[in-house]
């Protein structure tokens, strides 16, 4: 299934800010959200 690039942007943005705050349970959540 492909996503288009906005709720691909909307969900990977989010994402990437978490990983600098190396907060792993935020990127679990929000996996689990995306998924």
């Amino acid at each position: 299934m492909l996503l288009d690039k906005a709720i691909m942007a909307h969900i990977m943005i989010p994402a990437v800010e978490t990983l600098n705050r190396k907060d792993i349970e935020g990127v679990r959540n929000l996996l689990r959200i995306a998924l």
